[in-house]
């Protein structure tokens, strides 16, 4: 008998050995769950009753049942713990969870009054907005999405009283801007006025005998107003990319294509109610890969930036030092080497070159650790 053939009849007996795996189906268990608002049983409410998923990112339903006249729902339902959820009109959503204990699950729920929110959604000349997505936040987490009507209307219901932050998108308009405020609930008197901003159409020059379809290039639009770090990211559809719902300020497009050096615009203005063109020319690209070490050979943890490299756009070196820059330029360039802590420790010199360029970049003094790294 070989030793391979030898070797597989022993895994095939392991794992023959091995104990079936055996999964215990939930216990079926009573529950009741009793509806009261201000001590007052509530008869004729709707309780779904489910189980949720282990992370209790969503329940999946599996019976509805609704209150007696003494304000109780019951069923039966296989589950180790059964999530509670009641919705009624004119009062704040629940949502609990009742476990299981000697095959019974309870659950009292105590309804509390709506606090809901009404208002509009206005354009900037004061015009009502038709069609407007509203975002409603609590605590950061929570979050729904209601939809305004013909007169720009919109209302939140099942809110408990407090703060929520609302966010009301900037329709059809390219030039308006959506527009964020804080209210307290309940609001029956709730204004949102959009903003007015620009439109930037990006039209993409690539170098001499360059071909790449128009619509998959996914231009980087970045605004550099201090605090702002906002950017998005558009593909274009059937042309180049056009940015609609900008707030005024100073941006910059940028665009990476395989086989090319990284393209960017110089940073330009938006007004409001402006459209704004800008070409974004692509040069001949290149791949420049390496290491960074210090004066004694070890690696170091750094961050590259190319010329046109924001500070939070950096390249951070990988294991050994090494490093991959897939958008260099064919003509030099200097190449900045930076800290963890943003402080420039050197700045080469790339020689022009094609295809693929490798380089071994020397820093001053001992190699900087990560802050909070420790030793191996």
């Amino acid at each position: 008998m070989s030793p391979r053939l030898a070797l597989a009849l022993l895994v095939v007996a392991g794992c023959a050995a091995e104990p079936a795996v055996t999964w215990r189906e939930a216990p079926l268990a009573e529950v009741e769950v009793r509806v009261l608002a201000g001590g007052v049983p509530v008869p004729g409410v709707e309780v779904v009753l489910g189980k949720a998923d282990r992370w209790r990112v969503f329940t999946r339903p599996v019976v509805r049942r609704s209150t007696d006249a003494e304000g109780v729902a019951r069923a039966r339902l296989r589950a180790r713990a059964v999530d509670v959820i009641v919705e009624p009109p004119g009062f704040v959503a629940h949502r609990s969870a009742a476990p299981v204990r000697d095959g019974v699950a309870r659950a009292v729920v105590s309804l509390e009054p709506e606090a809901p929110l009404r208002g509009r959604v206005l354009d900037p000349a004061g015009r009502p907005v038709a069609g407007v997505t509203v975002r409603v936040v609590a605590h950061h987490r929570w979050f729904r999405f209601v939809g305004t009507d013909e007169a720009g209307r919109f209302e939140v219901r099942s809110l408990a009283p407090g703060w929520y932050e609302l966010t009301a998108g900037a329709g059809p308009d390219p030039h308006h801007v959506p527009v964020t405020a804080d209210v307290l609930a309940p609001a029956t008197d709730v204004l949102l006025t959009l903003g007015t901003g620009g439109a930037v159409d990006v039209e993409v020059v690539p170098p001499p005998g360059a071909r790449f379809a128009r619509s998959p290039l996914g231009v980087e639009l970045h605004r550099l107003d201090p605090g702002s770090g906002e950017w998005r990211h558009e593909h274009g559809a059937g042309g180049w990319p056009r940015f609609v719902h900008l707030p005024p300020g100073t941006y910059r497009a940028a665009l990476r294509v395989t086989g090319l050096g990284a393209g960017v615009t110089a940073p330009f203005e938006v007004a409001a109610a402006a459209d704004v063109a800008v070409r974004l020319p692509l040069t001949p690209g290149r791949v420049v890969t390496g290491r960074v070490v210090d004066a004694r050979g070890a690696p170091v943890e750094a961050r590259l930036l190319l010329p046109w490299t924001a500070a939070d756009e950096a390249t951070p070196t990988q294991d050994a030092g090494g490093f991959y820059l897939a958008h260099a330029p064919e003509a030099a360039f200097d190449l900045v080497v930076a800290g963890h802590d943003g402080g420039r420790l050197a700045v080469v010199r790339v020689p022009a070159g094609a295809g693929r360029t490798a380089l071994e970049v020397r820093v001053p003094g001992a190699a900087p650790r990560r802050p909070g790294a420790g030793d191996r």
